[in-house]
C-alpha cells in the first residue's frame, strides 16, 4: 500500500467547554455592537476583514466560528483589542461562568 492510498488519521476532536462558548458568544455580541455603533454595514466590514458577507453573517449569528486570524482581523477592523477589551467587557459579562461554580 503506497503512502497516498493509506487512510489519513482522523484529527482529534476537542470539545469546547461550555464556559468558553459563553465567552465567545459574549465577544461576538461585543463585536456586533461595535459594528452597529460605528454605523458600519456587514458588507463594508466583510470587505475590511477580507471575508465574504455570508461568512461575516454566520460569525455574527453564531452559526460559525472564525479561526484565530479571522477573529483578530474582525476585532481589529472594529478597534477592539482582544487583549484589553475582551478582558474587561467579555470576561465580566453575564455569559461568563460564575466563579462560585
Amino acid at each position: 500500500m503506497s503512502d497516498s492510498s493509506k487512510p489519513k488519521a482522523a484529527r482529534p476532536v476537542h470539545p469546547v467547554p461550555p464556559s468558553w462558548r459563553g465567552r465567545f458568544m459574549a465577544l461576538t455580541g461585543l463585536l456586533v455592537r461595535r459594528r452597529k455603533e460605528a454605523s458600519l454595514s456587514q458588507v463594508a466590514l466583510a470587505a475590511q476583514v477580507g471575508v465574504g458577507i455570508a461568512t461575516l453573517q454566520r460569525w455574527e449569528e453564531g452559526r460559525a466560528e472564525p479561526g484565530a486570524m479571522g477573529l483578530y482581523q474582525w476585532a481589529a477592523a472594529l478597534g477592539v483589542s482582544l487583549e484589553a477589551d475582551v478582558t474587561s467587557d467579555v470576561m465580566c459579562s453575564p455569559a461568563a461562568p460564575d466563579k462560585a461554580a
